[in-house]
């Protein structure tokens, strides 16, 4: 598969989070939604952290995924607000 093709099928679906988030920001508010990401995030990462302790890989491996996945909700809703 090219890079091409993985960006032209990816982009749908950015585009759907991207206005699923807008409208959830014009429903209730950015910060109150920002402040649930941001404590579902630190909670993810110190779970994640004792994953990690624990050597209970495949955990880590789906916190991370997690993590990332937030991390990219905080960035969708910070643009958000800038707008």
């Amino acid at each position: 598969m090219s890079k091409r093709t993985v960006i032209r099928d990816a982009r749908p679906q950015m585009i759907n989070r991207v206005l699923l988030v807008r409208d959830a920001v014009e429903t209730f508010g950015a910060e109150p939604l920002l402040a649930e990401v941001r404590a579902l995030q630190s909670w993810t990462l110190r779970v994640r952290h004792a994953a990690e302790k624990s050597g209970n890989l495949s955990a880590v491996a789906s916190l991370t995924r997690e993590a990332r996945a937030n991390y990219e909700l905080l960035s969708d809703m910070s643009e958000l607000r800038m707008t």
